[in-house]
């Protein structure tokens, strides 16, 4: 007889699982595209009582046109509903929110060769997140897609200290810093990193709607050639993409 607690978390994989088939994820590109990035970042925040008041109701930062910069959108049935930004950092000169508040703690890694993935500004639509219980899930998604796209050793995760918690149970995160400021926002951040060399598979094994297929990867981060095989990009391709 399956006990309560598995058909609890069998039953929100297969609803989040569902809610995938009706999300879209683009890479935002043009002025207007990043212009409602903005919008939406700004609502989000201020909703949180992390920044202060703007006339022009937008929240730019010097990090959004960097050469390492990906901006995702999340759409509902044609409606942009949150967003997500992400960094691959792979030298010690590359830039990044988290690069700079944290270059303390990053930048030994760096000088080792590994590869970190900063992702960033995860908002979301005030009436999406109630309408939709499984948002933040398939948004937060789009950071394993990033690890699992340049191949990260590490990835990182700037959050609140209200927030350490899901971070530690969805992605095995462990905190590395006491709260610091953090560009634009008026609330500070502590830095966790998720060894994902490591927990990749485990990741997937909690929570297997973060799975992602290379091509689908690729559609939203183009092409990087980090030692794909052929074999490897027909292995993943055959699995069943969420």
């Amino acid at each position: 007889m399956e006990s309560k607690t598995t058909s609890h978390v069998g039953g929100f994989v297969a609803r989040v699982e569902r809610f995938l088939g009706r999300v879209h994820y683009r890479r935002m590109e043009t002025d207007a595209e990043m212009d409602s990035i903005l919008r939406l970042r700004y609502d989000a925040y201020l909703r949180e009582g992390a920044v202060s008041e703007r006339p022009d109701r937008r929240l730019p930062d010097q990090y959004g046109d960097l050469d390492n910069a990906v901006n995702i959108g999340v759409f509902v049935e044609g409606s942009l509903v949150s967003a997500f930004r992400t960094h691959a950092l792979t030298k010690p000169d590359d830039h990044s929110p988290s690069m700079d508040v944290f270059s303390d703690l990053l930048l030994e890694p760096l000088r080792a060769g590994k590869r970190i993935v900063d992702s960033n500004r995860f908002v979301t639509s005030h009436a999406a997140s109630r309408a939709y219980a499984e948002l933040p899930y398939v948004t937060v998604r789009l950071s394993v897609m990033a690890s699992a796209h340049y191949k990260a050793d590490l990835s990182t995760a700037a959050v609140r200290v209200e927030h350490q918690a899901f971070y530690k149970r969805s992605f095995f995160a462990a905190p590395f810093s006491p709260p610091r400021d953090y560009p634009t926002l008026t609330k500070p951040l502590l830095l966790m990193l998720v060894d994902f060399a490591h927990s990749e598979e485990q990741i997937y094994l909690r929570n297997p709607f973060y799975r992602s297929t290379r091509t689908e990867r690729e559609t939203l981060f183009g092409t990087v050639g980090y030692g794909y095989s052929e074999r490897e990009h027909l292995l993943e391709d055959t699995q069943i993409a969420v």
